[in-house]
C-alpha cells in the first residue's frame, strides 16, 4: 500500500517530469519504478473512472426533466415493429 507521502511524492514527480517513470522514481526513492509505472495505471484509471461517474451524474441532472421511456412506449408501436429494431430506427419490413 502506497503512503500518502508517497503518493504526494509521485504527484509531484508525475507534474514535473510526465510520465518518465525513471525520473518520476527518483522522486520516491522507496519505489522501483515498474511500481510507479503500476501506480501510475491505476491512478489513472480510478481518475477515469471518477470522472466518467461525474459526467454520468450531471448528465441524470440534465435529463431529469425529460419525459422518461417506458415499457408502455414500446408497447404503443405497432403490433409489426420490433423494439430492438425500433430503437435502430429500422423496421422489419
Amino acid at each position: 500500500r502506497w503512503t500518502a507521502e508517497e503518493h504526494e511524492a509521485f504527484l509531484a514527480g508525475l507534474k514535473i517530469y510526465g510520465r518518465e517513470w525513471k525520473k518520476v522514481a527518483n522522486c520516491i526513492p522507496t519505489r522501483t519504478s515498474a511500481q510507479i509505472r503500476s501506480h501510475a495505471q491505476k491512478y489513472f484509471a480510478k481518475l477515469s473512472k471518477e470522472n466518467l461517474r461525474q459526467k454520468m451524474l450531471v448528465g441524470e441532472d440534465r435529463c431529469s426533466s425529460c419525459p422518461s421511456t417506458s415499457a408502455a412506449t414500446y408497447a404503443a408501436a405497432s403490433s409489426d415493429t420490433n423494439p430492438s429494431l425500433l430503437m435502430s430506427g429500422r423496421s422489419m419490413s
